[in-house]
């Protein structure tokens, strides 16, 4: 296992790479504190499943009707006037798994949370387009 340190916007991580993993997923210093970082299409699916997250989706009410990468994802539109107070509301103590289109505004979005206090966050890189390009599911309505 290599471990090192990345710098994204400015916040550098501990990064843990198993080099058996399939995909580039990165992941980081989970067990030792809050864990930030990006997260790619295959080990965002990973964490969905395993139903320790909280899905998070930043994009528009069309979008997400027209499709989501999870039926019970959380919609808050990253236009909305009061996004930045919609987010404080969220419960700072759970973990968060946030996506827009194709990373943009979740790439925001984390650094908003962090700005709240929220200690864990996972962005998926590539947001949906990225989803879709891996062939994972979605729901629509």
């Amino acid at each position: 296992m290599a471990v090192g340190v990345v710098a994204l916007g400015g916040l550098f991580l501990l990064v843990q790479a198993d080099s058996g993993t399939k995909s580039n997923e990165m992941t980081t210093g989970e067990e030792a504190f809050g864990f930030k970082g990006l997260l790619s299409a295959a080990g965002f699916s990973r964490k969905i499943q395993s139903g320790d997250f909280v899905v998070l989706d930043v994009r528009t009410l069309g979008e997400y009707k027209e499709q989501r990468v999870t039926e019970d994802a959380t919609l808050i539109d990253f236009y909305a006037n009061d996004f930045k107070q919609q987010l404080s509301k969220l419960d700072k103590s759970k973990n968060y798994l946030i996506y827009c289109r194709s990373g943009n505004r979740s790439g925001q979005t984390v650094n908003i949370m962090e700005e709240l206090g929220f200690e864990s966050f996972y962005d998926l890189q590539g947001g949906i387009n990225a989803w879709n390009q891996a062939g994972l599911p979605t729901v629509s309505g």
